[in-house]
């Protein structure tokens, strides 16, 4: 199993890859590109978790950049507010996910609750 400072070496090693600049010079709107665009080696999309996972390193990597004054607030901010990729109603083999079950559980308009 790949330890956690991998995982982040392996995120930010792509992320600069992709950015090569300043920081101060990356908008929101290009990082989202940059993860919509993500792709695993095969050149098939990734997953929406692995996207999630290089939203949150980036984020933090934006956030230690304004602690250290190398990038303004309404940069990171913009950054930060990136909507965070929707997790599917199913997995994989028709399985529901947590949040779909509990929707099941709710009663609909139509439905009288005791």
């Amino acid at each position: 199993m790949i330890s956690n400072c991998k995982h982040l070496k392996m995120r930010l090693n792509r992320f600069t890859e992709t950015f090569q600049g300043l920081a101060s010079a990356v908008t929101a709107r290009q990082v989202r590109e940059y993860l919509q665009g993500l792709k695993r080696k095969n050149g098939k999309p990734v997953s929406n978790r692995t996207r999630r996972n290089f939203q949150t390193v980036i984020n933090s990597l934006f956030h230690f950049g304004r602690m250290r004054r190398y990038v303004v607030r309404d940069v990171v901010d913009e950054i930060c507010e990136i909507g965070s990729p929707i997790a599917p109603f199913f997995r994989s083999g028709g399985i529901f996910t947590l949040s779909a079950s509990s929707r099941l559980r709710e009663p609909t308009d139509k439905e009288s609750t005791p």
